[in-house]
């Protein structure tokens, strides 16, 4: 038979598993499957769109409208990886990977977002967080000693979060 990677066929008794790029044909459940997320797939991505729209067109903060515009869109994201990862199991990894770095820049945003809203609403978001009693760490961090919130606090929570980030999309 040759080169089984090259041949492979379901009939010839070679596991598809096999041949990365071969895609088994769709019986008639997993047709429906497809046509039904993907019509669940174009309504997610319209709704998402209709509320962005919507949200650019009645906010009245445009300090936190880009924030909120990135994290609404992450619906479309998922949905389109999760409606091509159901037909085109071989390629969906790739799209995994635009999702997974799409999803580690939504959190980027949204921590970015939290900052904003808190120097929109303070004035000067060290000094807020200087006012707030030093915290006591929850339950599995309690033998470390409290700690105290402000600028340093903010920076460390900051770089954490863009490391994590950074080796998640990776």
């Amino acid at each position: 038979m040759g080169n089984d990677r090259e041949f492979a066929n379901p009939q010839d008794g070679v596991a598809p598993s096999t041949n990365p790029d071969y895609e088994l044909p769709l019986n008639e459940t997993q047709q429906l499957a497809w046509l039904i997320a993907g019509i669940f797939t174009v309504l997610a991505c319209v709704i998402s769109t209709w509320q962005a729209r919507q949200h650019a067109k009645y906010n009245q903060r445009p300090q936190l409208r880009k924030y909120v515009m990135r994290i609404l869109f992450m619906v479309p994201v998922y949905a389109i990886d999760s409606w091509i990862a159901l037909r085109f199991y071989t390629v969906s990894k790739y799209f995994s990977t635009v999702r997974e770095c799409y999803e580690a820049f939504a959190i980027y945003t949204f921590f970015n977002f939290l900052i904003t809203y808190l120097q929109e609403e303070t004035g000067d978001v060290n000094k807020y967080l200087l006012s707030k009693p030093p915290a006591t760490p929850v339950v599995p961090f309690c033998c470390f000693p409290k700690y105290t919130m402000g600028c340093k606090c903010l920076h460390r929570v900051y770089s954490c979060n863009s490391k994590a980030l950074f080796r998640r999309s990776i």
